[in-house]
């Protein structure tokens, strides 16, 4: 394992800082800040039409909350047991055991991304925000052409009443003939664009009216050109985690070089494990723009060499976990260390670790 970049811990030390929070914890539970203020809101009420605070029922809550957490305190205390049991009977030392929760803070702090991969390596994003983007503007879209129609139409109509007016009232001279021809191609010009317009905006499918092929094109295209790969997983894994239902994808991850890490990997099989990685360090092989058109997978050329490259010099690797009913093993870690130690002390200085 390398060390640690300046101000930033290995994984080993965030559990051993986490650890004696986590005793503290169990010695003396404390609620979170949050939680008292929303049992005192609770023991607010008006009676007679004066705001009053009963603070017997206060007590009552604080207590019942306190014994509460007393007890998944335990249940983690036993959870820990029980997981540290498995991993010693497949010769797997964790690089630290933690709360789900303290963990959840530390890799979304850290910018990384928690990814349940299946057994096919296959995750699930969401399209949705992408999605409502794109219909956003494919609207907007839409409207701006639906005007310049309307245009269209206004300016034929002045058009062919202009032919109207000179025919009846101006002399059939040569210029006349010459102006009458022009309004007229005019005229037709104006409506071949008018139903050019209409066509390329919409189309007829089953009946229904859908969006133009060539504008969902576009639309899409430009969007995914506009996002970065960061920015659009803030849009796919928005709670910075794959999603437990939405639009299947492969993850690609980097190639094991690692033997001891293979190893490890090996011995873990069969446990429900989730990978945290940054972004850079892995990637889909569809491609979101496609996903987005409904079309089949295909990875961009440019957007696999970047990834080859990012991942060649192997910056901040991918972490394996292994999640159980609210604790966290971490068994493998390679490479340099994403957290910084400011955020770690801050995590284990608060009380909402569970």
């Amino acid at each position: 394992m390398e060390h640690a970049g300046e101000g930033r811990v290995e994984i080993q030390e965030i559990g051993e800082i986490v650890g004696r929070a986590v005793e503290r914890e169990i010695r003396n539970p404390q609620l979170p800040e949050e939680a008292l203020r929303s049992l005192l809101e609770r023991s607010k009420d008006r009676v007679a039409g004066f705001p009053i605070t009963d603070m017997k029922y206060h007590s009552e809550l604080v207590d019942q909350a306190t014994r509460t957490l007393k007890e998944r305190w335990s249940k983690y205390g036993s959870t820990e047991v029980r997981m540290r049991q498995e991993l010693e009977r497949r010769g797997i030392s964790p690089i630290a055991i933690l709360p789900l929760k303290a963990w959840e803070k530390l890799y979304r702090a850290a910018g990384l991304y928690e990814m349940n991969i299946s057994g096919g390596g296959m995750v699930n994003v969401d399209l949705k925000g992408l999605q409502s983007i794109a219909e956003k503007r494919k609207s907007l879209i839409e409207n701006v052409i639906f005007s310049l129609c309307m245009c269209v139409v206004a300016a034929c109509a002045v058009w062919a009443g202009w032919l109207f007016w000179s025919s009846v009232l101006v002399p059939k001279t040569p210029v006349f003939i010459a102006w009458m021809a022009c309004g007229f191609f005019g005229l037709i010009g104006g409506i071949l664009s008018f139903m050019a317009m209409f066509v390329i905006m919409v189309s007829f499918h089953s009946e229904e009216l859908r969006v133009s092929p060539l504008i969902e094109w576009a639309v899409t295209r430009r969007l995914c050109k506009s996002l970065s790969w960061r920015g659009m997983l803030e849009y796919l894994m928005p709670d910075r985690r794959s999603e437990s239902a939405g639009t299947p994808v492969t993850v690609v991850l980097p190639k094991i070089t690692n033997d001891s890490v293979h190893d490890i990997l090996v011995r873990a099989k069969g446990l429900p494990l989730r990978t945290i990685a940054d972004p850079e360090m892995f990637g889909f092989e569809e491609d979101v723009e496609s996903l987005l058109r409904g079309k089949q997978k295909q990875m961009r050329e440019e957007r696999r060499e970047e990834s080859r490259r990012l991942w060649a010099e192997m910056l901040r690797d991918p972490i394996v976990a292994w999640y159980d009913h609210g604790v966290v093993a971490v068994i493998v870690q390679w490479g340099d260390s994403p957290f910084e130690k400011r955020v770690v002390e801050q995590v284990a200085c608060e009380h909402d670790l569970l």
